[in-house]
């Protein structure tokens, strides 16, 4: 389990770092940048692959349109998590009236059960 913990902090690690040195978290002119150089380098691969799949492939967004579609999920997850946190409240009191009822209705179901060694009732047809 130790051994496991350590190769994915190893990977997190490892990613976070190749990440920084590329630059993909310095300034947006040289995330641009990067993603323009990315672009361009898998231009002819991109065009093996169309030719290979039968599929239409859709060509890759431009830079403006993934910035755009980064910052609708992201506002729509912070939104949501907001939004989780308002109904915190609310959604503790529901969970909470559901364990009682059902830890209510656990114990009940013993109360109705007959005692041990007592004869079991008898139904009539």
């Amino acid at each position: 389990m130790a051994f496991r913990l350590l190769i994915k902090s190893g990977l997190a690690y490892v990613s976070v770092k190749y990440t920084i040195d590329q630059g993909v978290w310095a300034s947006s002119a040289r995330t641009t940048q990067l993603y323009n150089d990315i672009g361009d380098s898998l231009s002819p691969h991109w065009g093996e692959a169309r030719k290979k799949i039968p599929l239409e492939l859709p060509l890759l967004p431009s830079s403006g349109e993934a910035c755009f579609v980064a910052k609708y999920y992201y506002n729509q997850g912070i939104k949501g998590t907001f939004n989780f946190i308002h109904r915190l409240p609310c959604h503790i009191g529901q969970w909470t009236k559901k364990a009682k009822d059902t830890i209510g209705g656990a114990f009940s179901s013993f109360e109705e059960a007959p005692a041990p060694g007592a004869p079991a009732p008898v139904k009539e047809k």
